[in-house]
């Protein structure tokens, strides 16, 4: 399961820069941000949470903002149990 997660961010993170910055530059510097939604990781117990989705997801914001991007972040459900994570991210490159 982890070779399969690592293998989707290795591919699928370049891919959404490059379309960003591709789409960015056709548009003369439209969109500011990125927007990155996901598909209600709440709902996995605490410690899968914690091994299967949010190393690879703070990696993927890791590397988006490490292009220069803005990251605006769309979640559904309740976070409120994973709110400290959020601290793990770079502060001021995310809306």
């Amino acid at each position: 399961m982890i070779a399969a997660i690592e293998a989707i961010v290795a591919e699928q993170v370049p891919q959404g820069i490059a379309r960003f910055k591709a789409l960015r530059e056709a548009t003369g510097g439209e969109p500011i941000t990125m927007m990155l939604a996901t598909v209600r990781p709440t709902f996995l117990a605490p410690k899968y949470f914690k091994k299967f989705f949010w190393p690879y997801f703070k990696a993927g914001v890791e590397q988006i903002v490490d292009a220069g991007i803005l990251i605006n972040l769309h979640f559904d459900g309740n976070w409120t149990p994973y709110l400290e994570y959020f601290l793990e991210l770079p502060p001021g490159k995310i809306v």
